[in-house]
């Protein structure tokens, strides 16, 4: 009787803990499948990231690219602020599937509470199962299996919450990171859009002129291009390289180039057109303020004579920094140091009147939070000092640049003006008050009285034939010469025929079978040349070539076209530069 009362008080003990253990496993399988219905959605939120992530790194790199940009278009701000809208969005679903996934997990966490709960009591035991367990009297086969089942779900159980605990942090804080990496870059492709509705409305025409010195052998293509319909792109292509071939430097650089002499030609007649000044004509002509500081003229009145109708500012704050590109937020002083646009043995007042000019430029480029490039397309930073004469000419200008309108100008520069500085409007056809035609010269006379011709300026671009045709250099032949006539009246009657007037050894038709397809159309060839006169407007331009030959008796050839036929058809990479040029004939 007592054995069996014994029995009896110990199945009332211990039933309440399997019976706990049984419900537990019970709700656990329900806990199980509701987790079932999110659980696909949380798995791919992984896959979804990278994916984002991805997208999120190559935005990032585009944005970067756009910040050193020289020109950005609405267009590309445009597509990539769709794409941040788009992966925006996809965050958004993403945050949705795991805050859903979070509630699960908060009923996860309350099973596994009380799974633990119950764990640590059963397993400080109870004084009557050790008592009675001891006798053998009891039977444990059933309540075993339901223990055993009940240890076997608690553990994987309370392991599998645990561990989608920490994995949900993680991926929680992975979504937050993504998200915050997101509006970072819309931050900065704001201000990027800031920067160009900037540019868009206080100078959107002037961007134009920027980017034409910026590449002066695409401003060099852009004017063939205009004048010569139906070229093909091979032949675009065959003009660049045309123009990459013959190019120096858009300025001065940090060191002078050597004065070209022309070798003999080793046959005659020869003739080799030359170009006035390089490459554009606009703004400052460096050489011009060389000659100009040797004649006695001082800083303010070289920049007063370049860039008229502005201001001198003066503000010398050392801490000032702008953009500059593969070098970060530099002090605007120090970028002045290093830049290798004048020989710093040239006059000072030459040199104090780049450095405003550079400074302006700088000012002016990096409104907005636009990084300034490195080379010849902005200004040439050697990204070390010069040191000597030009700090000095820097610090002695510490803080001075030209406004207009009470803000900085683009103070653009350039080597040689051949004697005539051209307006911005003129080039580029952007006009500016601050660009504007000069006569760069003590008097009428352009080859003696030149600021940057032999008498003063002495710069080596000042009257110079660019290219080679053969090994003599940029000579041609009396038929070569005959053979760009004729490939003018070609054109001139039919634009359809530029195709045709590459070089012969560019797959162009060669001098016979262009004085062919003259005679089809009814034109009779030049013949052999006896005299060519050149004609300009005594502002820069050459307007007309005269042209005496066997056929032609005093024939004008339009000065404008005339060049861009030249530049297409001349042999090797022979060019003419600019819209000023003559020619020196060798009989």
């Amino acid at each position: 009787m007592k054995r069996l009362l014994t029995t009896l008080l110990f199945f009332v003990a211990i039933t309440p803990l399997f019976t706990r253990a049984v419900f537990s496993v019970d709700e656990l399988e329900k806990v199980q499948k509701d987790l079932q219905k999110t659980q696909k959605e949380y798995n791919d939120v992984s896959g979804d990231l990278g994916g984002i992530n991805s997208q999120i790194s190559t935005i990032t790199k585009k944005i970067t690219g756009l910040s050193s940009q020289i020109s950005v278009t609405q267009g590309e701000i445009n597509g990539l602020l769709n794409q941040i809208n788009g992966l925006s969005s996809e965050i958004k679903t993403l945050e949705d599937t795991l805050e859903r996934f979070r509630q699960v997990m908060e009923q996860k966490e309350t099973e596994r509470n009380g799974t633990m709960r119950v764990l640590y009591k059963v397993s400080r035991g109870s004084p009557l199962i050790t008592a009675f367990a001891a006798t053998g009297i009891l039977d444990f086969t059933k309540k075993t299996i339901y223990f055993k089942s009940y240890l076997d779900h608690a553990t994987d159980f309370i392991k599998e919450v645990n561990g989608q605990i920490k994995d949900y942090s993680h991926q929680k804080a992975e979504t937050e990171r993504a998200k915050n990496d997101l509006e970072e870059q819309k931050v900065k492709l704001d201000k990027i859009k800031t920067s160009l509705a900037y540019q868009v409305k206080s100078a959107q025409t002037e961007v134009s002129g920027l980017q034409s010195q910026a590449s002066a052998l695409e401003d060099q293509l852009k004017n063939l291009s205009d004048s010569l319909d139906e070229l093909t792109g091979k032949q675009e292509e065959l003009l660049r390289a045309k123009f990459g071939a013959s190019s120096e430097r858009l300025t001065v650089g940090d060191s002078e180039s050597s004065k070209q002499t022309l070798p003999d030609p080793g046959f005659s007649p020869a003739y080799a057109f030359r170009t006035r000044g390089y490459p554009h004509r606009v703004g400052m002509n460096q050489y011009g303020a060389r000659g100009r500081a040797e004649d006695g003229q001082d800083y303010k009145d070289i920049l007063d004579a370049y860039y008229p109708n502005t201001n001198l500012e003066e503000s010398c704050d050392k801490d000032l920094e702008i953009p500059v590109m593969e070098y970060g937020d530099i002090s605007l002083e120090e970028y002045l140091y290093g830049l290798g646009e004048m020989p710093a043995d040239w006059p000072m007042d030459a040199l104090k009147a780049q450095a405003i000019a550079a400074r302006s430029y700088a000012l002016n480029y990096t409104q907005g939070g636009r990084a300034i490039c490195t080379d010849q397309r902005c200004q040439v930073y050697l990204g070390y000092e010069k040191g000597g004469r030009w700090n000095q000419a820097v610090d002695e200008t510490c803080g001075q640049y030209l406004t207009y309108d009470g803000s900085p100008i683009p103070a653009w520069y350039a080597s040689t003006a051949g004697g005539f500085v051209r307006s911005s409007g003129d080039v580029w056809g952007s006009s500016r008050p601050y660009s504007q035609r000069l006569r760069d010269g003590k008097c009428d006379d352009w080859e003696q009285c030149s600021y940057d011709g032999p008498n003063y300026g002495d710069s080596p671009w000042f009257n110079r034939a660019w290219g080679k045709g053969t090994e003599p250099g940029p000579w041609m032949t009396g038929p070569q010469t005959e053979d760009i006539f004729n490939a003018y009246l070609l054109s001139n009657k039919d634009s359809s025929y530029n195709s045709d007037l590459s070089p012969v050894d560019k797959d162009g038709i060669n001098e016979n079978e262009v004085k062919t397809k003259l005679e089809e159309e009814g034109i009779i060839p030049v013949g052999e040349i006896s005299k060519i006169e050149v004609y300009d407007d005594g502002q820069g331009y050459t307007t007309k070539i005269r042209l005496y030959s066997e056929n032609y008796n005093g024939e004008d050839f339009d000065g404008y076209k005339f060049r861009s036929v030249f530049n297409l058809r001349a042999p090797g990479t022979i060019v003419i530069w600019t819209s000023f040029f003559d020619v020196l004939v060798k009989n």
